[in-house]
């Protein structure tokens, strides 16, 4: 029930979104190929496909588990009488806190780095900001002793296909930053 009221939630959000994108004009800037609305309108059709999706895997869910009061095929295999759902808490509550934060911590320092990326981005610029995002959190994720190597190709892998797609070919100028 939760996930058909998300998914009908995102489906409002972005038939909303379309509607009011609709009746703002479109700027072109310069020789732009794209309008100032082409890119919200694709994400709001991305929400919206995604929220019918959502919303239909709610209604399919069910289906398929009983045919006639006999449960499905893969329950008939299973070899214990009748399987209850466990009674014990779940693998992180049973941690003491010590464990817990070493389980959250990563997931922590990625948020925290990714919101710094977001204030960071009108200091330095995109380019800098994300320069310095990408090289750390992929050499924070990967393992080994070329980590950092791993993670300068992957950082200007993606800068260089962000600066094709975007400077080059959709003629986009990401920000510039008041130091860069």
């Amino acid at each position: 029930m939760k996930d058909r009221l998300i998914g009908l939630g995102t489906m409002a959000l972005a038939g909303l979104s379309l509607w009011d994108l609709h009746r703002t004009p479109a700027r072109r800037f310069g020789m732009a190929v794209l309008s100032s609305t082409d890119f919200p309108i694709v994400v709001a059709w991305v929400l919206l496909g995604f929220g019918a999706i959502l919303v239909a895997a709610t209604f399919f869910a069910g289906r398929g588990r009983r045919v006639a009061g006999v449960a499905s095929a893969g329950a008939a295999l299973n070899t214990q009488p009748n399987p209850q759902p466990s009674d014990a808490p779940s693998p992180l509550m049973a941690q003491s806190s010590a464990e817990r934060f070493r389980t959250l911590r990563r997931p922590a320092v990625l948020l925290a780095a990714t919101i710094g990326y977001v204030f960071v981005i009108p200091i330095l610029g995109f380019y800098p900001a994300t320069a310095c995002y990408l090289t750390g959190t992929v050499t924070a994720g990967t393992r080994g002793r070329a980590r950092f190597l791993w993670a300068l190709v992957i950082t200007a892998t993606t800068l260089a296909l962000v600066y094709l797609v975007f400077h080059i070919w959709l003629r986009f100028f990401l920000p510039r930053g008041s130091v860069w």
